[in-house]
């Protein structure tokens, strides 16, 4: 998520949560099984994950749509699930 344009994952990656510094962030893409997982890491094993469907672009081959179906923060020792709300496109860039 280095070079991610999300607005909310850039304040929690820039602010932290609740205190806790942000200590990484990754994207998991399996295109097989049509899943796309955001995980963005605190401090004291603290976490915001968005889990969301993933499908190839039909008029766009470049391209893919996403949409938000589950969501969890983990701050400390208290997990809390999120309403998964949104739905988007994105494009895969690989750098070799």
């Amino acid at each position: 998520l280095l070079w991610t344009t999300e607005k909310e994952l850039l304040f929690a990656i820039e602010k932290g949560l609740f205190g806790l510094p942000c200590t990484g962030s990754s994207q998991t893409i399996d295109a097989s099984s049509g899943t796309l997982e955001n995980r963005i890491l605190f401090e004291q094993g603290s976490y915001l994950s968005v889990g969301s469907s993933l499908a190839e672009d039909e008029e766009d081959g470049a391209r893919f749509n996403f949409k938000f179906g589950s969501c969890s923060l983990k701050w400390k020792d208290i997990e809390v699930p999120l309403p998964p709300v949104g739905a988007g496109w994105g494009e895969l860039l690989y750098l070799d």
